[in-house]
């Protein structure tokens, strides 16, 4: 099983979890064959998919996206089939978000480009044949997104 809240505010974690886990009202869970799990996983981690989910999500005018899990069936991402999954630690990490606040840019906001990020969309960008001003040009686009989103609805303070 995987895991994702629909709501989310500056990173979008679709969570493995070692073992299964009952999710509340906010959270979804989506049934899959354990052979693909982790690719799966892979795939809707890639910061490809955070791309997507700012272009197919809802705001509430919070600064908050909301995706149901009905709608991930219509979004573009990553095939699993063609990636090698991340590694298993990277995938049951929380620490994977792209932005990260800061008040002390003009944004409020920052890019983190953490290893566990990194482990995370290689496979994906080696499977899409990105190199690395392509990589950069995604990482941005997500961060651009985001902080748009935020900005927009006035949850800079």
């Amino acid at each position: 099983m995987l895991c994702f809240g629909y709501i989310i505010r500056t990173k979008c974690p679709f969570l493995m979890p070692y073992d299964d886990i009952y999710a509340a009202d906010t959270l979804h869970n989506i049934y899959i064959p354990k052979m693909i799990r982790a690719r799966l996983a892979t795939a809707l981690n890639s910061t490809i998919t955070m791309l997507m989910v700012e272009y197919a999500g809802r705001s509430n005018l919070s600064g908050i996206l909301k995706v149901q899990s009905y709608e991930t069936a219509h979004m573009q991402i990553p095939n699993p089939f063609g990636l090698t999954p991340a590694p298993a630690a990277a995938l049951t990490a929380t620490n994977h978000a792209l932005v990260a606040r800061d008040r002390r840019t003009e944004s409020g906001f920052r890019l983190t480009l953490t290893d566990t990020r990194r482990a995370i969309d290689a496979p994906v960008f080696e499977w899409l044949g990105l190199d690395q001003d392509e990589r950069k040009a995604v990482y941005n686009a997500v961060y651009d997104a985001i902080v748009k989103r935020q900005t927009a609805e006035g949850n800079i303070t």
